[in-house]
């Protein structure tokens, strides 16, 4: 055998072992990609429920707020009309 001949063993072997090697970390590197995929689309999820809860309270908060100001309104109304039919 030659040196040249020993090189090229070498050197194919070490080919070999990359590319070994790179079969194996795309393999992870695809489980990797779907575990990810799959948080995403739970916080998706999970962002759309606290979206329709954040919704339902302002759809209530709203309404009890106006009824809360127009009940201090019409409080204050009904005090000044007694103030002045006193007067």
């Amino acid at each position: 055998m030659t040196a040249e001949e020993i090189l090229v063993i070498i050197l194919s072997i070490t080919l070999a072992v990359f590319l070994v090697l790179s079969i194996i970390l795309v393999s992870l590197m695809i489980a990797v990609a779907r575990k990810v995929n799959d948080i995403v689309d739970s916080a998706e999820e999970t962002v759309g429920q606290v979206q329709g809860i954040v919704t339902n309270i302002q759809n209530t908060t709203v309404p009890a707020l106006i009824s809360t100001l127009l009940a201090e309104w019409l409080g204050r109304m009904a005090e000044k009309s007694k103030k002045s039919k006193e007067d």
